[in-house]
């Protein structure tokens, strides 16, 4: 089944269909050329081709670096690996389910998390979030099965250091229901320490491991890691001191998130979650409520975005299994969770909270749908599986149904590919390091052509006349790209150095498109004759 799905991902959008977006993909993707290039970045990767230490750690990186090299530098290349990582997440948590309620929650949570539009579309990029949930997952799932077992815990907690070498802190949502497996509320740690320890001192041991390699192979950059790991990943993003307004979204935009993106699955995550409380003494239950509450964490970090939630979402779709199950064992009563999980995810409140509000006929209909499906089990107990199976395989398909209508648009196709290729001779010659164009989205070009550029302007960069002046007087400058519609992140500059660059260079948009054989969504200009 889940084969299944990511198969019909693949056909309905390729890997490569779409152009790198010029944010974290293009980022990993030069980070792994980079890798390639000087096997000094795997211990100090850069953001820039050839360029100083940047700010996100190695190991997501080096694995691109392999498929980079296998594969070239291509869309697929970076995408496949996010692929892989969604299909073992699917799978850790269908084994955590079946241990919290059999096997047929096991085989819903994989369902339904496969079938949930969400995941099939976060799966499309390339991002840090794969494989830290899927490192994170497996060490949960490893660990569930014994969870006083020492060693499975000092695995678990190497796992979880390999994952804060992909994502740094935010592996702290699949840490803390590590922990929540080994210690019960009120029971204190006699004769917990050992495994916890295991825990702590597996995943601590593994995540030092760069810290180590900087300063054994390039000590001059220990300050600026130690920097990255504990100022700008941690403090920075709690006070959000130094980020653009876009990145502040206020207290409610985690839980606002998860209401739009599992509208349909939410009332029986809240039986599920409604359920789990009552069994807050085995592991595996407690382990999934603290996994699922996890966004309260994250809530109080100013810097806030939707990726960051795709490390919780699995447990989620775990809750909503535990409350089919608890629908067709007629365990499903009316309660609290309920009544407030349906009240804060109705669109008036949601959208009061911040962040974006599910659509009020989906949220009336799912729940509506789960009420009739109570109902049916109060007064027909004998159809309460069937009316469990009938619910969820209508969830299922609703959810499959998105995906079918959505995947198969192309959500990042302006053309960068084609401009890269037609680039590519011109900037041959220019040295890697150096910056030699100006472009929207300059991380995916940087990836495409393995030469620094730079953005036109950025909030933190802001565009004005003495910008204007650096980038016309820089001879190093070879090739610039325009994003007339002003979409796309960095790419315009105003009205002056348009007519500058009309004037002043040489426009080869209708080349690139001829070669292309359709229209592409920006300009390109290069000094002098293009090749």
């Amino acid at each position: 089944m889940v084969l299944a799905a990511v198969a019909l991902w693949v056909a309905l959008s390729p890997p490569g269909v779409n152009d790198v977006v010029g944010g974290d993909e293009g980022y990993y993707g030069t980070q792994a050329r980079n890798i390639l290039a000087d096997a000094r970045h795997l211990v100090s990767p850069s953001l820039t081709p050839g360029g100083a230490p940047g700010d996100k750690p190695p190991l997501y990186p080096a694995l691109l670096a392999l498929s980079v090299r296998a594969l070239g530098p291509t869309e697929a290349a970076l995408r496949w690996l996010s692929l892989l990582c969604t299909a073992l997440v699917a799978l850790g948590a269908a084994r955590l389910a079946a241990i919290a309620a059999g096997e047929w929650a096991g085989f819903a949570a994989a369902g339904l998390f496969v079938t949930l539009p969400i995941v099939a579309n976060f799966s499309r990029v390339a991002a840090a979030e794969h494989p830290l949930t899927a490192l994170g997952v497996a060490g949960l799932a490893w660990l569930a099965g014994r969870p006083q077992d020492t060693r499975r815990a000092c695995a678990c907690g190497a796992l979880l250091g390999l994952g804060f070498l992909c994502k740094l802190w935010l592996v702290l949502l699949l840490a803390l229901p590590a922990v929540a497996l080994l210690v019960p509320p009120g029971a204190g740690l006699r004769g917990r320490w050992a495994p916890l320890a295991a825990l702590i001192l597996g995943g601590v041991a593994v995540a030092l491991l760069h810290l180590g390699a900087v300063a054994a192979f390039a000590p001059g950059d220990l300050v600026h890691w130690g920097s990255v790991y504990f100022s700008f990943s941690l403090a920075s993003r709690l006070q959000g001191a130094g980020y653009a307004e876009y990145w502040i979204q206020p207290p409610g935009f985690y839980w606002t998130t998860l209401a739009h993106a599992l509208v349909l699955t939410l009332p029986l995550a809240a039986l599920g979650f409604q359920s789990l409380i009552r069994r807050l003494r085995e592991p595996v239950p407690r382990a999934l409520l603290v996994w699922a509450l996890g966004p309260l964490a994250l809530s109080v970090f100013r810097v806030k975005t939707g990726a960051y939630l795709y490390p919780a979402v699995p447990a989620w779709a775990a809750l909503a299994a535990l409350g089919l199950v608890a629908i067709a064992r007629g365990e499903a009563r009316p309660g609290v969770p309920l009544a407030v999980f349906a009240l804060a995810s109705a669109p008036p409140l949601a959208s009061a909270l911040g962040g974006p509000a599910p659509p009020f006929a989906v949220w009336l209909a799912a729940w509506a749908a789960f009420a009739l499906a109570a109902v049916a089990v109060a007064r027909w107990p004998a159809w309460r599986a069937r009316a469990g199976v009938a619910l969820g395989v209508t969830i299922a398909l609703g959810g499959l149904v998105r995906v079918v209508q959505r995947l198969p648009l192309h959500y990042h196709d302006p053309g960068y590919r084609e401009v890269a290729e037609a680039l590519g001779p011109l900037l041959s010659t220019a040295d890697r390091a150096r910056l030699s164009y100006v472009a929207p989205e300059a991380p995916a070009f940087a990836y495409y052509l393995d030469r620094a550029g730079q953005y036109w302007a950025t909030p933190y960069v802001p565009w004005s006349p003495e910008r204007f002046a650096e980038i016309r007087a820089d001879t190093a400058l070879r090739a610039f790209v325009v994003d007339p519609s002003q979409s796309f992140y960095g790419g315009w500059p105003d009205s002056a150095a348009l007519r500058w660059l009309e004037t002043g260079t040489h426009e080869i948009t209708d080349d690139v498109e001829s070669r292309a054989g359709r229209r592409i969504a920006v300009r390109v200009f290069t000094r002098g004759a293009s090749r």
